[in-house]
Parts: structure tokens; C-alpha cells; sequence
């Protein structure tokens, strides 16, 4: 039993050896090889996301659907509206979907532009964005900010680096949308 109890405690020693090792060398500064341009700094396939949750301080959509293959059921509550909105998912949410769900590296920002760019933009003001799948692991949790200039990017920022990411800028507007953009025509009904 004492030896069943060292070799697992053996391993969560490698673990954290192995972390503390590896992770400083992934961003700039860290004395490892910085990821490449075009890595995907979070990727999962879209036909295996179950939940995706995006909220602002005006903004609240939350997808859901039981298992792969069915549609999302979209919620999307607006600061300025009373009651929120509901519908199901169209090509509007596929496009964020397949955008949220491929997050292609720019660059890692260095620690002096993360500074500067927190004190513009502080990191409670971005979007908190949560990307559940089947897997059994943790979803996967970050903070994104479109960025400062007119080019196809945004900031994420989750374990503690942030990068600067391929991104449509239109992503935002269909998010901002709500169902409008981002459900199914719903037909006229038949009488």
C-alpha cells in the first residue's frame, strides 16, 4: 500500500516537474522555443463542442445541445432587452462556432504589451468564453478581446499568457446580434 501510495505520489511529482519545466519555455522570454506562427494555441472540433458560453457585461449567449450531430439551442440575453431570446442555431453560430474552436497563433505578446494593453483594456472587461466537448476533460476557459487594430485578430488570454490570434472581426457583430444573426429562419406558419 505505502508503495502504491509513493508511485502515485511519484507521479504528480513528474507532472509538476514537468510543467514547471516545459510551459515558461512556450512563451517568449521563457528560455524554450516560442511557438510558431499559425500553431493552434486551442483547437477541438466543432461537431464535438456540446456547450459554448460567451458573456460581456451586455451581452450573455449560452448553446447547448445533449450529444453530437443534434442542433444548439441558443439563449441569448441582452443587457438593454428584458427577456431573453431564444431559437435554434443556424449558419450564423456554425461560423462562430468553427471560429471559437480553431484559435490559429499571430504571436505570443510579450510581457511589457500585456501590461500596456491590460491598462487600455483590463482583462474583466473582455469576454469570458467557455467551450465544453464529449471529452471528460475541463472545459476549455479564456478571455477574448477583439484587437486594437482593423486586422482579422483578437486577444485571448487563458493560463496566465495571453496571444494574438486569427480571428474575423465579424465574429463579434454575429455574437452581437443574437438570434437575429445567429438562429434559423423561422418559416411562417401554415394555416
Amino acid at each position: 500500500m505505502l508503495l502504491l501510495r509513493f508511485r502515485g505520489a511519484a507521479k504528480i511529482v513528474a507532472a509538476v516537474v514537468f510543467f514547471a519545466l516545459f510551459l515558461p519555455g512556450v512563451t517568449r522570454g521563457g528560455g524554450g522555443q516560442p511557438l510558431r506562427a499559425g500553431t493552434e494555441v486551442f483547437a477541438v472540433a466543432p461537431d464535438l463542442v456540446l456547450e459554448v458560453s460567451y458573456r460581456t457585461p451586455d451581452v450573455n449567449l449560452s448553446a447547448q445541445r445533449r450529444s453530437p450531430g443534434e442542433p444548439f439551442a441558443l439563449i441569448f440575453w441582452e443587457k438593454k432587452q428584458p427577456q431573453p431570446a431564444s431559437c435554434l442555431a443556424g449558419e450564423g453560430f456554425a461560423r462562430i462556432l468553427r471560429q471559437l474552436t480553431s484559435l490559429k497563433l499571430r504571436r505570443t505578446l510579450e510581457a511589457g504589451e500585456v501590461q500596456e494593453y491590460f491598462q487600455r483594456n483590463p482583462l474583466s472587461s473582455w469576454a469570458e468564453l467557455e467551450i465544453r466537448d464529449v471529452s471528460a476533460a475541463e472545459p476549455f476557459r479564456a478571455r477574448l478581446h477583439p484587437g486594437e487594430r482593423s486586422a482579422p485578430e483578437a486577444l485571448v488570454h487563458f493560463h496566465g499568457v495571453t496571444y494574438l490570434v486569427d480571428f474575423q472581426p465579424q465574429v463579434f457583430n454575429l455574437i452581437a446580434g443574437g438570434c437575429r444573426t445567429l438562429g434559423v429562419e423561422r418559416s411562417p406558419k401554415v394555416r
